[in-house]
């Protein structure tokens, strides 16, 4: 019985009711009190009410859905993880004050536009996923028996990889020789985090941050930390920062001695499983840095690494911290914890190198990505040895990356001393990126933030030396300037201070107010980065 038959029955009496239930006069009205309710609904929403949500909601910025692309929900998006539902619901009704829209309305506008909150991070493995949907399709015991046996495996693969981490870091503990490390490259961090409600429809600043933690020891992990204006987030960076690491933390080994590294990481092909880290470790190795360097691939889906942990005690420090500029993030990470801080590693542009990618010779039917375990060694470094598994009764299979010279050994790798820079100068934005980022430089250049000016005298009292006022402004999202104004004699022309800063890339006047004094700026371009 449908709405409408109930709200014609309760309108009869009991005897009358009976007497409809007979005859199809209870069609007639049901249909007629649809057709009232179709044409005078007094509280029926207004089609543009509903569109006028739906463009709020997605005038938001959003991310794609980067560490999940392969798999199904592809169109999926990722909203700020400082926004939510109540929040943006607020900031509707203060754009919107004359709207008679209610909570539930925003709410259910926004589940239909394939939205989410956070980081668009993979918490479930896309292997896992399939079979089990396999699984619960499965009509007969014997396609049961099979997926299950397969899923089992497929399991037994990611603990035996979780099982081969632990076994290594064990053995780093008891031998000095020998040295673990996992690195990952953590969410990203945007700045500044400012709390006016103008910053939620801005796109910020994108901060990277690498992190390489050495397992079996007590020292803190590495945080190697730069922004989207010095650098990308690909291949060329982490096998730079690895390059970096490798340089600041060891020396070149002497002759008979030995030094062994182990890497994990997860199958990114972007960033950790291609051919540049490959030659990479090979360059270690010619360089003496290291006698045997083995890579490690976690299974997809299941790469929980410590690195995550320490990316989860940044995220919470994160949340009550106020970033501004790239230098709070740096601040940010050192004082995340207070036993083992750690280690934050600034990177300028000057330390992403252009390393190869085709040193090495790429023998047919050699696909890497398809690798879980490679090994270069210094006994002969003109092989590379491969794995499938994590499984030490698994054979190396061994592939020659050097071309060999007929009736002559194969000679070893020849690595550049130097290698040219991957950016000679700082990377441009978009420009209607550039363009927001200019409205946040004005919000942050009259800000009374410490970090943002400082002075050292008040202003009733001229001091007969040099008045020195420190201010830290983002400009076009990419620079942070110190700029030192000095005092001049007190003059009544106006209290305006007039700064500007000029180089081939950029161009942006700062009003800096004080009252009733005239400086002449002094500008020390300082880069932060």
């Amino acid at each position: 019985m449908t709405v409408c038959e109930k709200k014609s029955y309760n309108l009869m009496s009991k005897k009358q009711c009976n007497f409809a239930k007979q005859t199809s006069i209870v069609y007639y009205i049901s249909r007629v009190h649809e057709l009232c309710c179709l044409f005078f609904r007094p509280h029926s929403i207004h089609p543009a009410v509903r569109e006028g949500i739906r463009e709020h909601i997605l005038s938001f910025p959003r991310q794609p859905n980067h560490y999940s692309r392969l798999k199904g929900d592809v169109e999926r998006e990722y909203l700020s993880p400082d926004l939510n539902l109540l929040r943006m619901f607020r900031l509707y009704k203060e754009n919107n004050p004359a709207s008679t829209a209610k909570f539930w309305l925003y709410r259910d506008i926004f589940k239909q536009q394939n939205l989410s909150f956070g980081q668009p991070r993979s918490d479930t493995c896309a292997k896992c996923d399939a079979l089990f949907s396999k699984l619960t399709a499965a009509t007969t015991d014997g396609e049961r028996l099979k997926i299950a046996a397969e899923s089992e495996l497929h399991h037994r693969k990611a603990e035996k990889a979780y099982t081969q981490l632990q076994v290594d870091t064990d053995w780093a503990k008891a031998n000095d020789d020998c040295h673990v490390i996992c690195i990952d490259m953590q969410g990203v961090v945007f700045t500044p985090n400012l709390t006016h409600s103008n910053v939620y429809y801005q796109r910020q600043l994108a901060n990277y941050n690498l992190c390489i933690q050495e397992m079996g020891t007590d020292d803190p992990p590495t945080m190697c930390l730069w922004h989207e204006g010095i650098a990308h987030r690909g291949s060329i960076e982490v096998a730079s920062c690895l390059l970096k690491w490798a340089e600041t933390s060891f020396a070149p080994l002497v002759q008979a001695k030995e030094r062994k590294l182990i890497i994990y990481s997860d199958r990114c092909c972007g960033q950790n499983n291609n051919w540049r880290v490959l030659n990479l470790l090979a360059l270690l190795v010619s360089r003496r840095y290291f006698s045997q360097i083995e890579q490690k691939f976690m299974v997809s889906g299941h790469s929980f690494l410590p690195c995550d942990r320490s990316f989860a005690t940044l995220d919470k420090r994160r949340k009550v911290s106020t970033l501004h500029t790239p230098s709070d993030v740096a601040e940010m990470i050192r004082g995340a914890r207070q036993q083992h801080p750690f280690k934050v590693t600034e990177m300028k542009c000057a330390d992403f190198r252009q390393l190869p990618d085709a040193t090495l010779k790429r023998p047919p039917g050699l696909l890497i990505t398809s690798m879980m375990w490679l090994k270069v060694t210094a006994a002969d470094p003109w092989c590379v040895h491969t794995k499938g598994s994590h499984s030490l009764y698994e054979g190396w299979k061994t592939w020659l990356i050097t071309k060999q010279r007929k009736n002559q050994p194969p000679p070893a790798p020849l690595f550049s001393t130097t290698y040219a820079r991957a950016y000679e100068d700082p990377l441009p934005v978009k420009k209607e990126k550039h363009q927001e980022l200019l409205l946040i430089t004005d919000v942050l250049a009259t800000s009374t933030h410490p970090r943002l000016i400082e002075t050292s005298v008040s202003p009733a009292e001229p001091s007969p030396y040099p008045v020195r006022i420190k201010a830290s402004v983002i400009i076009l999202g990419l620079y942070s300037w110190n700029i030192w104004f000095q005092e001049c004699a007190p003059t009544c022309c106006g209290s305006s201070i007039l700064c500007s800063l000029k180089s081939s890339r950029l161009e942006k006047t700062i009003h800096i107010h004080r009252s009733e004094e005239e400086y002449s700026p002094m500008v020390d371009p300082d880069i932060l980065y």
